[in-house]
């Protein structure tokens, strides 16, 4: 799974910066995907492009804007459609499918 559709995953649970977008793959991604800042804010600018999430600034007393990110309607078709083939092929930890205890084809 690519970390572009673990964001619209996270998104479709509802708005979220980036720092929190981290946070849930810190939380429930972490035993089968690791993913940074390097990648999160590259996947979400890409996703924005894309038109399947929308980004807003919002104002912070002391602090600079924050950037929120929301799923489009396009964004939230895009993912409901999105076949989960990489999963049983982990980037660099162990799968999904493989953490479950569920066998895969080579």
């Amino acid at each position: 799974m690519d970390v572009k559709t673990l964001c619209l995953g996270v998104l479709s649970m509802g708005d979220a910066s980036g720092y929190e977008i981290k946070k849930v793959f810190e939380n429930a991604f972490s035993h089968f995907y690791v993913a940074g800042f390097g990648s999160i804010y590259p996947a979400l600018a890409e996703l924005t492009r894309e038109g399947l999430v929308v980004c807003s600034d919002i104002e912070q007393e002391k602090r600079p804007a924050k950037k929120v990110y929301q799923l489009t309607e396009k964004g939230l078709s895009t993912f409901s459609c999105r076949p989960f083939r990489d999963l049983s092929q982990p980037q660099g930890s162990l799968g999904l499918h493989g953490a479950a205890g569920v066998r895969t084809s080579a």
